[in-house]
């Protein structure tokens, strides 16, 4: 069996994050807070934990219209090798909270792939306005959810991107209420968690990668295809 793969939301700067905006298809729906930019757009999904929780907070438009879907905050995990991600049910493990109950606040979210040297979206592994899970707490909480992820294919140096959304059927008032996402932590987000919270998504497959330092597939690099040139008995 393959070991799965657990991708941790990072308070670390990307190193080569998707333009500025979102790229989801399916969101937003009706009213949309586009909130975007530096801090929020460019940050990391790695295979090891933070150090210390943070969080990012969007307030909420002062409407009670249905579907004020607000984009959060994006993270990018870098350089993949070559490979077809595959059609997974993937684990989304989170801890937020909403300012108030009458935010009714759900967790929405897009799951692509990106490739840097076309600026595009290569495919969607998960796209949806659909809840996941129930409404958020107010103050800070965990859920582990599941999503149905489709099958993507990967050329070398492609980059997988999570698009973490906020959802709300209507607000209970025209109140900007604070809606808050928290990673970075050193404990994996169970359904208890309060605090320390290392949110993370997880795949079953084990995905490879092109970064020094993290699991990778020699053979799927530009490398050895140029050495086999000068000596084909190279494997």
């Amino acid at each position: 069996m393959p070991a799965p793969t657990r991708l941790f939301l990072r308070d670390v700067t990307a190193v080569n994050p998707p333009t500025n905006g979102e790229k989801s298809t399916a969101l937003p729906v009706g009213v949309f807070d586009g909130n975007s930019g530096a801090g929020f757009e460019d940050r990391s999904l790695m295979t090891t934990a933070g150090g210390a929780q943070v969080s990012k907070s969007r307030a909420a438009l002062a409407t009670a219209a249905e579907h004020d879907d607000q984009y959060i905050a994006r993270f990018t995990l870098d350089d993949l090798a070559a490979q077809t991600i595959n059609a997974n049910t993937w684990i989304v493990a989170v801890a937020t909270s909403e300012a108030n109950a009458n935010a009714n606040s759900f967790t929405i979210l897009s799951l692509y792939v990106w490739r840097p040297s076309t600026s595009s979206v290569v495919g969607f592994v998960y796209d949806s306005d659909t809840i996941l899970g129930i409404e958020w707490e107010i103050a800070e909480d965990g859920q582990v959810l599941s999503i149905a992820g489709s099958s993507v294919v990967c050329a070398a140096g492609d980059s997988l991107v999570l698009e973490f959304w906020r959802h709300t059927a209507g607000q209970g008032m025209a109140t900007p209420y604070t809606q808050t996402l928290y990673f970075n932590g050193t404990t994996d987000v169970t359904e208890t968690t309060t605090s320390d919270a290392a949110s993370y998504i997880e795949t079953p497959q084990t995905l490879d990668y092109l970064v020094v330092g993290q699991p990778f597939t020699l053979q799927e690099t530009a490398v050895i295809p140029a050495i086999r040139q000068i000596n084909p008995f190279i494997r």
